[in-house]
């Protein structure tokens, strides 16, 4: 009962005092209370006679009780009669109390729309989006709102003192909203025409959260031209305010309802969620003092979310990223001047955040720096000495640099297609509902940026000039380049790399050639061939034909030669596919393979997944494919694995708890292993073998065991070049070299050896040894490097074996 009378006399101090300001100053309003006025007095004895009459005369104090109301009434009417302006104020007041009666059943009684106050313990504000390299490192932050969500028992107490001060002093005390900060706001807003007074606000932190939570469709429409309530109390304030003002006051009573029904709902739930009792001293504080626990836990849940909340400019919201914004630390780490600034700025963020030196503005945010502390010694949270010490104090603000650029955008496009294709919104990771967990090494991604940068613009290092000093550039402009670097063992994408525009980098959403150029392969669908010639029977050391042949090419012979214009006769197939000769395998696919058909087969068996053409030019690379497929195959004949390239790992929550994981190839891989030795030993000839095209890789300048092949397209449109670390611990990269127009030629004849190699040889050597992110490379079985030591000593015997 006194409860709801402290709220009444709430509810009638603040509408007189808006009476007080608004309704008694035009002439009309006081005519309109006179005139109540005047029907009370005139209309006293038909409510005062009629009951006396009615009383049975036995019944004495009845018949008293009638008589002293006809008598109560004479005086009153009487004594409004004769002091005008108090009968004024009276009937301003019975105005006041029936203007009053229906907000206070609407606020405090009535709940039919108001949503359900627990939803806020689930409510989560957009937040960072965060996508994570394999090691934890942040790839590159996404959001519609940069914030980072923290809990309510994780706010400081400097924090919530400063926030408290600055924008709602009475906040532990009130119920949801501030009756007498309405009331000093009411008085201002109806006076300030006169007395030139600024505006001033009266929402309460409940009141603000309440309104972003569930009132943010109000906020976008109230200006517009339809009501936001539309029946018989708005249509007429509208035609005295206007729509807009109608709908702000309307947003403003329902916000104010919102409030006090989240308070509320909040301590009740923290009341019922309340550990069981178990000794007498539980028992007594919840029993005595629960409701004010409960009170206070909800007070404590709505200031974290309000700290989550606010915007600090710059696209900055919530105090925890705030202060790693401008001022380069944890929010736990901050000083009650820091937590003051902070809240100096919520109320204006665009006037009061911003980041230039000019003594002014900074003199400007100092002094309202300055207010907040002192507001914050008037609350008891610092003493005297203090206070001068900390107002003393430099502002000083750090250059922000937000991480919403990125050094690695191929690999952000693909997570993001990645993502598409799991079932999972971006949305989500804009907001910052989830996280996104790569198989990418921000560290290798380094390596391989760089190398791609040296091979086009060039290095002063002698080991990679670069093709603007080796190889010079067509028409003054330089060639694309593309890199990709796979795990072995279950096609983790590792790096990418998908080329240069205008020389820059940040931009993810740029095309990615890595994944989604196609090119004609040239000599590297060779090792696609090599793995089809071992699966038919052959080894390494059968004899192949290289000799002059014409394939039908669509009714017409077309003669083939190889790179250097000679042919050799009869060669073993390691020759062949070390020196990278096109006749002996044009024929060997011709006529030992029966066609083209068993080649394609097991290209889409390692990971090419583009379509091939149909015809026997396909093993010498004239169908395009993308350059994580042919990478993909050649990892797959290094590892032993077939698999999936991938570069999501991990899909979390934004508190880490799992919701999808990559999983671990279980797929049976379709080589025998004494057949995959062989395929590996012909792909290690390249490199190893004098005449091979990776030759330049078989030296002491490089110790890493690699296999791989080059290739070139048709007019030196294309350079490729490929290579592995053996088994499933090594790596796979591939590299890819040309211009964006497919009829462009590179300049001065460059090949996959010349221009591509160079780039993958700067990689390895950063990637492997003491000093490199892998550590020791893996070597290659003794068997196979035996089988190659014997042959080059039959076939290179002025070698001695070097």
């Amino acid at each position: 009962m006194l409860e709801a009378l402290e709220v009444l006399l709430k509810v009638v101090i603040v509408v007189i005092a808006a009476a007080g300001a608004g309704l008694l100053l035009p002439l009309g309003t006081a005519a309109v209370m006179a005139s109540i006025g005047w029907l009370l007095g005139k209309f006293g004895d038909r409510i005062a006679v009629p009951f006396i009459e009615w009383a049975d005369p036995r019944l004495g104090p009845v018949r008293t009780a009638g008589h002293a109301l006809r008598d109560i009434f004479d005086l009153a009417r009487a004594f409004l009669r004769a002091h005008r302006y108090v009968r004024w104020t009276v009937q301003s007041a019975v105005l006041v109390l029936a203007v009053a009666a229906y907000p206070t059943w609407y606020i405090y009684i009535d709940g039919s729309d108001t949503p359900d106050p627990r939803t806020l313990l689930e409510w989560r504000p957009a937040q960072i989006g965060y996508v994570l390299d394999r090691n934890g490192l942040v790839t590159i932050r996404l959001a519609t709102a940069y914030r980072e969500n923290i809990g309510s028992e994780q706010v400081p107490e400097v924090v919530r003192q400063a926030l408290v001060s600055a924008e709602d002093k009475r906040f532990w005390s009130h119920d949801g909203w501030d009756w007498r900060a309405t009331t000093r706001a009411a008085f201002k807003a109806a006076t300030r025409s006169v007395l030139n007074f600024r505006q001033q606000g009266a929402s309460t932190i409940t009141q603000q959260v309440a309104r972003n939570i569930y009132l943010e469709d109000w906020l976008l429409r109230q200006s517009g031209n339809e009501l936001l309530v539309d029946n018989i109390v708005t249509r007429v304030i509208r035609l005295f305010k206007g729509t807009v003002w109608t709908n702000n006051a309307t947003r403003k009573v329902r916000e104010i309802k919102y409030a006090v029904r989240l308070e509320r709902g909040l301590t009740q739930h923290f009341i019922e969620t309340r550990p069981p009792s178990h000794t007498f001293r539980e028992m007594l504080w919840y029993g005595v003092l629960g409701q004010y626990d409960g009170r206070t836990k909800a007070k404590e849940y709505i200031l974290g979310s309000y700290a989550n909340l606010v915007y600090l400019g710059h696209g900055v919201y919530g105090v925890s990223y705030g202060a790693r914004f401008y001022f380069g630390k944890d929010m736990e780490a901050l000083t009650p001047d820091e937590a003051a600034f902070l809240a100096s700025i919520i109320p204006a963020p665009g006037q009061f955040a911003q980041l230039d030196d000019d003594p002014s503005i900074r003199a400007e945010q100092v002094a309202r720096r300055n207010a907040v502390l002192d507001r914050m010694a008037e609350n008891g949270f610092l003493d005297a000495s203090r206070l001068t010490m900390l107002k003393t104090r430099p502002l000083i603000l750090q250059t922000p640099r937000l991480k919403t650029k990125t050094d690695e955008p191929a690999v952000v496009s693909t997570a993001l297609e990645e993502m598409d294709s799991l079932g999972y919104s971006r949305s989500d990771l804009l907001a910052g509902r989830v996280r996104v967990h790569l198989t990418a090494d921000r560290h290798i991604q380094a390596i391989v940026n760089a190398a791609a940068l040296d091979g086009i613009y060039g290095t002063d290092s002698p080991t990679m000039p670069g093709y603007v000093n080796q190889y010079g550039t067509r028409d003054g402009t330089h060639p694309q380049i593309a890199v990709v670097v796979l795990g072995n063992r279950n096609a983790d994408i590792l790096a990418e790399f998908g080329g240069i525009y205008d020389e820059r980098l940040h931009n993810y959403t740029l095309y990615n050639r890595a994944i989604h150029a196609k090119r004609q392969p040239g000599s590297t669908m060779k090792g696609i061939v090599a793995a089809a010639a071992v699966m038919s029977g052959k080894t390494p050391d059968d004899l192949v034909t290289d000799t002059p042949i014409s394939v039908n090419m669509g009714g017409w012979q077309k003669p083939v030669k190889n790179y250097d214009g000679r042919y050799l006769g009869i060669i073993p197939l390691r020759e062949a596919i070390a020196q990278s000769r096109n006749v002996p395998i044009l024929r060997l696919v011709r006529d030992e393979l029966g066609g083209p058909e068993p080649l394609i087969t097991w290209a889409h068996t390692l990971g090419i997944q583009s379509e091939l053409d149909p015809y026997i030019s396909t093993a010498l690379g004239a169908s395009s494919v993308t350059l994580l497929e042919m990478t993909n195959a050649y990892r797959s004949l290094a590892s032993g694995t077939v698999a999936s390239p991938h570069i999501v790992g991990a899909v979390t929550d934004a508190n880490g708890a799992p919701l999808y994981r990559a999983s671990a190839t279980d797929k049976p891989f379709p080589i025998p292993p004494e057949k995959l030795d062989l395929v590996q030993e012909l792909l290690r000839g390249t490199v190893r073998l004098p005449s091979g095209t990776a030759r330049s890789l078989d030296t002491s300048n490089f110790p890493i065991q690699v296999m791989g092949k080059t290739g070139t397209s048709n007019s030196f449109r294309d350079a490729w070049f490929i290579c592995s670390t053996y088994g499933p611990d090594g790596v796979t990269i591939g590299i890819w070299v040309g211009y964006d127009d497919f009829g462009a030629p590179l300049a001065n004849r460059a090949t996959g050896g010349s221009v591509a190699l160079p780039v993958a040889r700067e990689i390895m050597l950063a990637l492997y040894g003491p000093a490199g992110v892998l550590g020791d490379p893996p070597k290659f079985p003794q068997r196979i490097e035996a089988r190659i030591d014997a042959y080059r000593a039959r076939r290179y015997p002025e070698l001695n074996g070097k």
